[in-house]
């Protein structure tokens, strides 16, 4: 999948030539040590800062957690969770800039 130089944020850096899905995620987690890992239970949401990696195919997330925490209980309850990867401080001065 591609998606044009406007979509992505404007950082192509390719002359405006279409970048693949792959590498916009890439760029994205690049330098990006922590992300928000959203979950939910018992009806209220959870945002759990976590040091995170992505396996090189980009197909899973992974982190570390202890067994004894409440995010390892809520992940064990229900696998709908949500990862927020925020880069925005790359592009100080520009609003909604991002990838």
């Amino acid at each position: 999948m591609t998606l044009p130089e406007e979509n992505s944020g404007g950082t192509a850096g390719n002359g405006g030539s279409h970048e693949s899905l792959d590498s916009i995620i890439r760029k994205l987690v690049e330098g990006q040590p922590y992300a928000v890992l959203c979950t939910q239970g018992q009806g209220q949401p959870y945002g759990s800062l976590v040091a995170y990696a992505v396996t090189p195919d980009l197909a899973s997330a992974v982190f570390a957690t202890p067994r004894a925490t409440r995010k390892f209980r809520l992940l064990s309850e229900c696998d709908r969770v949500a990862l927020l990867i925020d880069n925005r401080s790359r592009f100080p001065g520009r609003r909604g800039a991002g990838l």
